[in-house]
């Protein structure tokens, strides 16, 4: 009796997606006065995938923006998402006095057309925004996401916020961490590969 045995092995291209996803801590913790060392919070991402874009959003109340340095580490990369806006480049001021407040969502975005948390001249400055106020809006980061392109996303992200100033204090109630993954490599096209076996 001859048994035909027929293996077809066939790889499709796979059509290339990118996937988008969002991790969100709600920690509410204080941030410590003039502390340089500051306070942190982690993130853990899954599953494992390509980062193609970060944008990192904030909630986070304090009355004088220009005393934070907020930075977010991922691996062996660390990215400063504001660092002291309107401070003068010899530290001879304190920066914007605009205040940040939790219900005021702002996203650090360097590719969605955001703008700058800076004063036009930094060595005057005394706020950054009429009114006193940060608005919810896309700011450019003071260093850029793309840092992270090409990582992959799994594993710890760090947030730190520190106040280098006295006097002004402020609480970190969310963050969230919003990646692009991919598209993603995909096999080649490998249409009708036919592997034919007789067997007795």
């Amino acid at each position: 009796m001859r048994t035909l045995a027929i293996v077809i092995l066939s790889l499709a291209l796979a059509t290339a997606v990118a996937t988008a996803d969002t991790f969100r801590s709600e920690p509410n913790i204080l941030i410590p006065d003039n502390l340089k060392a500051g306070v942190s919070d982690t993130l853990d991402a899954s599953p494992s995938c390509t980062i193609s874009d970060v944008d990192i959003a904030l909630e986070i109340t304090h009355t004088w923006i220009g005393d934070l340095l907020i930075q977010v580490s991922h691996g062996a990369t660390t990215v400063d998402l504001v660092d002291r806006p309107g401070r003068a480049p010899a530290g001879t001021n304190v920066g914007c006095s605009s205040d940040l407040a939790c219900v005021r969502q702002i996203v650090l975005d360097d590719d969605g057309g955001g703008i700058e948390i800076e004063c036009a001249a930094p060595a005057a400055c005394t706020t950054c925004f009429p009114g006193g106020q940060v608005p919810a809006a896309n700011y450019i980061p003071n260093e850029p996401l793309t840092a992270f392109d090409t990582t992959d996303q799994v594993g710890e992200w760090i947030l730190l916020v520190a106040d280098n100033e006295a006097l002004d204090t402020g609480t970190l109630c969310a963050w969230e961490l919003r990646t692009t993954c991919g598209p993603s490599a995909v096999e080649p096209t490998t249409w009708g590969n036919i592997k034919a076996r007789y067997s007795n």
